[in-house]
């Protein structure tokens, strides 16, 4: 069975955020896409935390 994440726990913004925004986050954290596309202040710490983030590889946890 499959277990639908509409919401993931964000280390970096502290609450509740939406799995979509979670990915955005990742993707300005990798280089993906430019940090002025989306609207986030992310600092080289905030950076840190996400790449060691556990729901990168399952956002179950």
């Amino acid at each position: 069975m499959v277990e639908m994440i509409d919401d993931v726990y964000c280390p970096i913004e502290k609450k509740q955020i939406d799995i979509g925004l979670c990915q955005d986050v990742q993707a300005v954290v990798d280089n993906a896409i430019k940090e002025d596309v989306i609207d986030f202040n992310i600092s080289s710490d905030d950076r840190t935390i996400c790449q060691n983030c556990k729901k990168r590889i399952d956002p179950a946890l």
